[in-house]
């Protein structure tokens, strides 16, 4: 559209972002009939760019992906999935389909699917759009986006947005991308380092979480209970006794959230212990507990987590499932 006097013409920006803007007049070099244009102003409605019905994929623009459920044992070998890369200096974003599901993307993503689970995008660097017949979620690097898919790999659930595990990126193959990328933070922390490969296989990263601890059940004991955590579901479970909390799975999506918001105090020792849910590799965790900075802990693939927070923290616990489990989740605070 154009302004009354014809001094500025409004542009939309036919991605997934729906951006649009003002280009002062004398500045374009146009081709075409601008008398067609209508009049606007800044209030008026913006349309948009491109109607859904009528967008089209070309070759390798949309294809259904299948990726393993488990990654080989071999430590140099690169876990299954694909990394898809936008061009370089590109300002707009791509649009792909994958697995029925619309993505929108300028930077670097990595994708993972398995059939009656969910297809897993892991933005690396730059923002990503999801469209599952109409559930939109935006992200940005550092993010994970999960999205159910039934047993023939279609997407059949809304997007849902987490943190990104980056446990699983230190041996993707990012020196092949034609671009090099700045990855956010915590995703920087798992990549290889320039020690020898000796060195870079075998030493731990450290991400700076607590490190988490299987335990073995021991016999109560009359020691007193030091610290304090605090369910806003089941209040202070730090007693004499362990407490144990039962949550029916969320009906869509790959995790559910037990016990509301946790606060723990500083110096208190507590271990969770999980049954009766489903490990979701996509999820790679039995359990991962999200502050409002970021992840405080994650317990991979064990259903045990012991933990002694260094600092006040409040936090949610999230536990892997999928619909129709119950989940029943044991904590003790120790002596």
């Amino acid at each position: 559209g154009q302004l009354g006097d014809k001094t500025w013409y409004r542009v939309v920006v036919p991605n997934g972002f729906g951006t649009s803007g003002w280009v002062y007049a004398p500045y374009l070099d146009v081709s075409g009939d601008l008398t067609t244009l209508q009049f606007v102003d800044v209030n008026s409605v913006v349309p948009t760019a491109i109607p859904q019905a009528t967008i089209e994929f070309r070759t390798m623009q949309a294809f259904t992906l299948s990726s393993a459920v488990t990654d080989v044992s071999c430590v140099d070998t690169p876990n299954s999935g694909v990394l898809l890369q936008s061009p370089d200096g590109v300002s707009s974003s791509v649009r792909t389909r994958v697995n029925g599901a619309e993505i929108d993307f300028n930077g670097t993503i990595y994708l993972q699917a398995q059939a009656n689970a969910v297809l897993s995008v892991i933005v690396l660097e730059g923002e990503a759009a999801f469209n599952v017949d109409g559930n939109r979620s935006e992200v940005v690097s550092g993010q994970v986006v999960n999205i159910g898919v039934d047993a023939n790999l279609s997407a059949n659930s809304a997007p849902i947005p987490d943190l990104a595990d980056t446990s699983r990126l230190s041996s993707l193959p990012f020196a092949l991308l034609p671009r090099p990328i700045a990855l956010a933070g915590d995703i920087a922390q798992a990549l290889p380092t320039e020690a020898p490969i000796e060195a870079a296989t075998t030493a731990p990263v450290d991400t700076g979480l607590p490190t988490p601890v299987v335990v073995a059940e021991v016999a109560p004991t009359s020691a007193p209970i030091v610290g304090s955590l605090v369910s806003d579901v089941a209040g202070e479970v730090c007693g004499a006794e362990p407490i144990t909390l039962t949550e029916a799975a969320a009906p869509v999506g790959i995790t559910t959230t037990v016990g509301g918001v946790w606060a723990a105090k500083a110096g208190t020792t507590a271990t969770f212990d999980v049954s009766g849910g489903f490990f979701q590799p996509a999820f790679n965790n039995y359990m991962r507990f999200n502050a409002v900075t970021g992840i405080v802990a994650q317990s991979a693939d064990q259903p045990t987590l012991s933990i002694t927070f260094d600092k006040d923290v409040s936090f949610t616990a999230t536990f892997s499932s999928k619909a129709g489990d119950t989940l029943s989740v044991t904590v003790r605070c120790e002596g």
